[in-house]
């Protein structure tokens, strides 16, 4: 009976760290599509001007570049935020840019507490 209570707790343990690692690494996930993104935005800026950059653009970029949010396996399709202002619409999982006074573009994503992935957003700027 001791051999089976300790073979159940060794087993709990496990689990409960594989669940965790899952967590990870999603988020691991979710960092590099951020990072994709990023680049991905200062290789337009680059090569555009910054009037062409714009939402429709932008989501059409995110669309081509085919990352898949880690959470739910769908293909992402929108992520742009007009003010920095994204807590309505916080999917975990998603990348999410947004433009801001200075024509700075941030870039990050959402975990599954509802917190950005990255404590500070990447930046793409002309």
């Amino acid at each position: 009976m001791v051999v089976v209570a300790i073979i159940g707790v060794i087993s709990l343990i496990g689990l409960r760290l594989y669940f965790g690692q899952q967590e990870k690494a999603k988020e691991a996930i979710v960092k590099g599509n951020a990072s994709t993104i990023q680049t991905l935005v200062q290789a337009e800026l680059s090569d555009n001007s910054l009037s062409e950059v714009n939402e429709s653009f932008l989501n059409q970029l995110v669309i081509n570049s085919g990352i898949h949010n880690p959470v739910n396996r769908v293909q992402q399709i929108s992520s742009y935020y007009s003010t920095p202002d994204k807590s309505a619409d916080n999917i975990p999982g998603m990348v999410y840019i947004w433009k801001d006074s200075t024509d700075v573009f941030h870039v990050n994503g959402w975990k599954y507490s509802g917190t950005d992935v990255l404590p500070t957003d990447l930046t793409a700027r002309k």
